[in-house]
C-alpha cells in the first residue's frame, strides 16, 4: 500500500502537558473485511452517520470491502501513516494482529455497527 500524499503541512508535535509520548496503539481494520452491513429491516442505531444508514439500506447483508473498498483502503493507509509518523519521532507503535475467522465471526455478531465511524 502507497502512503496518502499529505494535503498540505502538518505540524506534528508528540509532546504535551505531560512530557512526551513514549508509546501508542494504532488499531488496523481486517475485521472490517469481513463485516457486512445489517440485513434489511434491521434498525439503524441513532448514532449512525446518514451515509452510513443510507449504504446499509441499499447493500443490505453485504461485506463492506465490496461495497467501500476505497474508503477502507484509506483508512487503513491513514493508519499506516500514522504509525509511520509516529515512529519517525521515537515513539513506540504497538499494532494488533488480526483475529482469527473464528473470533471475528463473534466480534461481528456482537458489535454489527461497530466500525459506522468509518463512514463518517
Amino acid at each position: 500500500m502507497k502512503p496518502t500524499p499529505p494535503k498540505e503541512k502538518t505540524k506534528v508535535s508528540v509532546t504535551h502537558e505531560w512530557g512526551t509520548l513514549k508509546e501508542v496503539f494504532i488499531g488496523q481494520q481486517p475485521v472490517a473485511n469481513n463485516m457486512k452491513f445489517p440485513e434489511k429491516g434491521t434498525p439503524m442505531p441513532p448514532f449512525m452517520p446518514d451515509r452510513t444508514a443510507d449504504l446499509a439500506k441499499n447493500y443490505p447483508n453485504e461485506k463492506y470491502i465490496n461495497v467501500c473498498p476505497t474508503i477502507l483502503h484509506n483508512f487503513q493507509s491513514q493508519a499506516n501513516d500514522f504509525a509511520r509518523l509516529a515512529t519517525e519521532h521515537s515513539v513506540y507503535v504497538r499494532r494488533n494482529s488480526p483475529l482469527p475467522a473464528e473470533n471475528q465471526e463473534i466480534l461481528i455478531s456482537d458489535y454489527k455497527f461497530l466500525p459506522a465511524i468509518l463512514f463518517s
